[in-house]
């Protein structure tokens, strides 16, 4: 342990963060690390999504030396920079993986189990029962599902989808599982029922889903929990009422908060960067920044070290 303590700062709290929240977090690590308040300048310091991690940012805080952020995603970290000046960075997965999976499986069953069709027809009085072979709900077992991007949250994708019996298909610079098949963008597009996005947005993933790529899509399930950027959003909608798109399912947007938000179509679904929350978020992220800041105390590559 070092003579000195270390010492921590929290720069901003996501919207559902309570007080409450960020003071039981101080009171838990303050065992391990001199806890300063909010906005300080420290060797270690906690961001999140809209924070801009950047020259102009660092310059706020000359003595930081590791820089953590509460999400999955990087972007907002200018790891070129980062890496120039010697501070190490860190990401936490972990924390969201699992809802934001169950979230994209909830979208996925609402498109395929035609959960909105029922419900229309239930607000209208309908009992729609004799008409469930035109209504046609399908199984996820036996479907071709292609999965674009196999890191944290897109393995743990596959993992279910595996497991109910779909047949995976992705796409990942690192590879993927064996149990799922390689295949370009393109060729998941035309010859799987869902497509679900689970990729890093960067230059050559800007507007991925777009005219170009949309236009050889009949009736495809699309849904979006990654990204905002990786979508054109005008194109995709127009996607859905030309038919190239049977469902769009979308948690993240180019801007936020979205101010389409109230667009409606009966195969579309939008939830406000919701994927990622569940009521334990809060403790499981004092509890991963506990361990991170153990493992810094220790000298050790933190799980997850960008």
């Amino acid at each position: 342990m070092p003579s000195v303590p270390i010492t921590f700062s929290r720069w901003g709290k996501s919207s559902y963060e309570t007080q409450e929240d960020v003071d039981t977090e101080s009171r838990l690590l303050s065992s391990t690390v001199d806890v300063l308040p909010s906005n300080a300048d420290a060797d270690v310091i906690l961001v999140h999504s809209k924070q801009k991690v950047d020259a102009s940012f660092l310059s706020q805080v000359p003595s930081v030396k590791l820089v953590i952020t509460s999400t999955s995603g990087y972007e907002h970290l200018d790891l070129e920079y980062l890496r120039r000046k010697n501070i190490r960075a860190a990401r936490m997965p972990l924390l969201r993986r699992d809802a934001v999976v169950e979230s994209t499986l909830g979208m996925i069953l609402e498109a395929t189990r035609k959960v909105g069709h029922f419900r229309k027809a239930a607000s209208e009085g309908k009992w729609v029962r004799s008409d469930l072979p035109n209504i046609n709900p399908i199984l996820l077992r036996g479907l071709n599902i292609g999965i674009l991007g196999a890191g944290v949250i897109g393995r743990r994708m596959m993992e279910v989808l595996h497991f109910l019996g779909a047949n995976l298909y992705g796409a990942d610079p690192r590879g993927v599982p064996e149990y799922c098949k390689e295949a370009t963008l393109d060729e998941m597009i035309e010859g799987c029922a869902v497509l679900s996005l689970h990729c890093d947005h960067n230059i050559n993933t800007h507007n991925i889903i777009s005219k170009d790529r949309l236009s050889t899509a009949k009736g495809l399930i699309l849904v979006n929990t990654a990204r905002g950027k990786l979508i054109d959003f005008d194109y995709a909608v127009g996607a859905l009422e030309r038919g190239e798109l049977g469902y769009l399912g979308l948690d993240v947007f180019e801007e936020e908060p979205f101010e389409k938000i109230n667009y409606a179509h009966p195969m579309l679904c939008f939830t406000p960067h919701a994927a990622g929350y569940h009521p334990n978020l809060a403790m499981e992220m004092r509890d991963n920044l506990l361990k991170y800041l153990r493992q810094y105390n220790k000298g050790k590559r933190l799980l997850f070290e960008l």
